[in-house]
């Protein structure tokens, strides 16, 4: 039986999965990236806008499958996680990696929503973590990266007409 307690904890997460506690979400700053832009680092900067977006994707989707899967092998760390190097962005890689991120997250809320989803208690599988150590795993890790994505974005010159947007 679910209580208020944890109800209120469900619903929570789900608001920190869209960012709504946070300046902006990771939706919002992927919107409007101009595919020239795609694929520069800015300087000192080890990877582009389209290798953090493919991060946090992978990162989202792999925890993701290790929740629902006992039989799920995640990436070899670091490069599995990771776009290759010579892989770049178009337009079209963009948008196919932002709606598998949006259908990962979906399908996250939807764990996290299901009152049959055990959030506080170690799943063997998981090597003895629970379904929130992982959710909260994808939301911070998700934040950290929409933080350097959008510094990143203000570097090269392409967020500012954004904020001035939402003033």
């Amino acid at each position: 039986m679910q209580t208020e307690y944890e109800d209120t904890i469900r619903k929570d997460l789900i608001a920190a999965m869209e960012g709504e506690h946070s300046r902006n979400s990771l939706r919002e700053a992927v919107l409007e990236v101009p595919e020239k832009i795609m694929n520069i680092r800015a300087e000192h900067v080890p990877y582009s806008l389209w290798d953090m977006l493919e991060h946090i994707r992978i990162t989202q989707w792999d925890i993701l499958r290790y929740i629902k899967d006992p039989g799920h092998t995640s990436p070899q760390w670091p490069q599995g996680y990771w776009p290759s190097k010579n892989t770049t962005a178009t337009t079209e890689k963009w948008e196919q990696s932002v709606s598998a991120y949006v259908a990962d997250i979906e399908e996250l809320k939807q764990l996290v929503m299901d009152n049959n989803t055990a959030l506080f208690v170690p799943v063997k599988h998981m090597n003895g973590n629970s379904v929130l150590q992982k959710i909260l795993l994808v939301i911070n890790h998700t934040a950290y990266h929409t933080g350097e994505f959008i510094f990143c974005r203000q570097v090269l010159g392409y967020w500012q007409s954004l904020l001035a947007a939402r003033e």
